[in-house]
C-alpha cells in the first residue's frame, strides 16, 4: 500500500509552514491557514531581529543574545525592553521575564532561544537541523550520525566524552555550541549555490575565556567576503566537523618553538595548530588572522626592518589595508583569498542537498 505525505491525499492538515534561507535557517513562518506569523532577520549567521504581526501590535523586534547566541533580551524599535529570558547552561529551565508595564509590542516574537535554535512548543525540543535536542536532560534525542558510515561518528578516541553519541558539546555548554547537530569545511548548497566556509576550532589555554572566544567568533563571522553568496563561520567545538578540527592555543607569551621571532602563528597555511599570545588582549588580537590561515589564506602583509628596539614591524600589502590578512584590525577578505580556500589542498569540499551534507 502506498502512503503519501501530501495533505490532499491523506487528509492531514499542516500546523505551520516554513520558508528557509540558504543555510537552512527559518526565515518565515506561516500558519496552517496560510497567514504570515513572523520573519527572522539573520546577519553573519546570527539572529538579529524579527518582524511579527501579533494581532496588529507587532512590528520589528531586536534580539539581543549572549556570547553563545542564546536570546536573552528582546527590544522594540524604540529601545524599550519587551521581554527577557533566563535559563540554565544546557538551555533548560528557560523562563521569560516580563518587565513592569511592558510596551504594547511585547511578545515572544520568535521561538528561537537556546543558541538561536527553534524550540518546538509541543515537545519542548530544540531543532538542530540534523536532529532534535532535549534541554531538560542535556542530550540529543537520537545518536549522532554522518553521511559517511562510521562506527562512532565524529569521535576523538583520546577524548572519552566524544564517545557518547547523545551528548551535547562534550558536556561543556558554557563555551561551546553545536552548529547543526553534528560535530575547514566548504559547503555548497546545491539548490541555491550559496557557499559556507566553516572553520571548526578547539580553543585551549588559560587565555581561552568565554569572552575572548566570543570576541574572536564575532570578528570572524562578521568578516565581509564581498560576495553575497559566501559567508564564513567559526565554530568553537571539541568535536571534529566532518573529520576536520583545528586547535588554537591562547596562553601567555610567544611560542618561539613553533612561531620563531613572530611569537604568534599557525603551523602552516592550511595547517591545524595555532598560537596567539594571551598578553596581547583586546579587540584586535591575532585570533581571526591565524584562523584564516586554517582555511588556507596567505599573508597579506610584508615584513619591515626591525624597529629601534628590535621589535618586529609589518605593513599591509597594497589593497590589504582593511583585510584581516594584512592587519589585525581588518574586517574583510577578498575574492582571491576565497579562491585560495577553494583550491587549498587541505579544504574539505561538501555539498548540501535538501539538508543532507556529503563530503569528498
Amino acid at each position: 500500500m502506498q502512503r503519501s505525505c501530501a495533505p490532499a491525499v491523506n487528509s492531514f492538515q499542516t500546523i505551520n509552514d516554513y520558508i528557509l534561507g540558504p543555510g537552512g535557517d527559518q526565515v518565515t513562518e506561516i500558519n496552517g491557514a496560510g497567514q504570515w506569523q513572523h520573519s527572522n532577520v539573520f546577519s553573519a549567521a546570527r539572529l538579529t531581529a524579527t518582524y511579527d504581526y501579533n494581532g496588529g501590535n507587532g512590528g520589528l523586534h531586536f534580539e539581543l543574545a549572549d556570547p553563545l547566541g542564546t536570546k536573552r533580551v528582546q527590544a522594540n524599535i524604540y529601545g524599550q525592553i519587551e521581554m527577557s529570558w533566563v535559563s540554565l547552561p544546557f538551555g533548560d529551565a528557560l523562563t521569560p521575564i516580563v518587565p513592569p508595564n511592558p510596551p504594547s509590542t511585547a511578545d515572544d516574537a520568535t521561538e528561537h532561544h537556546f543558541t538561536q535554535k527553534e524550540r518546538d512548543s509541543e515537545s519542548n525540543n530544540d531543532y538542530f537541523f540534523a536532529r532534535y535536542y532535549n534541554s531538560a536532560i542535556g542530550r540529543f534525542t537520537t545518536p549522532d550520525w554522518s553521511a559517511k558510515e562510521e562506527p562512532v561518528p565524529y569521535a576523538v578516541f583520546t577524548d572519552p566524552q566524544s564517545l557518547n553519541l547523545y551528548a551535547y558539546v562534550d558536556n561543556n555548554p558554557l563555551i561551546h555550541v553545536d552548529a547543526d547537530g553534528h560535530d575547514d569545511v566548504r559547503i555548497v548548497n546545491e539548490q541555491t549555490g550559496a557557499v559556507t566556509i566553516i572553520i571548526p576550532v578547539r580553543f585551549k589555554g588559560r587565555g581561552a575565556t568565554p569572552e575572548r572566544i566570543h570576541q574572536i567568533v564575532n570578528r570572524v563571522d562578521n568578516l565581509s567576503t564581498g560576495d553575497n553568496h559566501t559567508r564564513i563561520l567559526l565554530i568553537p567545538t571539541k568535536k571534529k566537523f566532518h573529520g576536520v578540527l583545528n586547535k588554537m592555543d591562547i596562553s601567555a607569551g610567544p611560542n618561539a618553538k613553533m612561531c620563531g621571532a613572530a611569537g604568534e602563528c599557525t603551523n602552516k597555511v592550511g595547517g591545524n595548530k595555532a598560537h596567539i599570545d594571551a598578553n596581547k588582549d583586546g579587540p584586535n588580537d591575532a585570533g581571526p588572522h591565524e584562523i584564516m590561515h586554517f582555511a588556507g589564506m596567505n599573508e597579506g602583509y610584508e615584513t619591515l626592518p626591525a624597529g629601534p628596539n628590535g621589535e618586529r614591524r609589518t605593513q599591509p600589502l597594497p589593497g590589504y589595508e582593511d583585510n584581516v590578512m594584512g592587519t589585525r584590525s581588518g574586517t574583510q577578505v577578498n575574492q582571491q583569498q576565497l579562491n585560495d580556500v577553494n583550491t587549498n589542498g587541505t579544504t574539505k569540499h561538501c555539498i548540501s542537498d535538501k539538508g543532507k551534507i556529503t563530503c569528498n
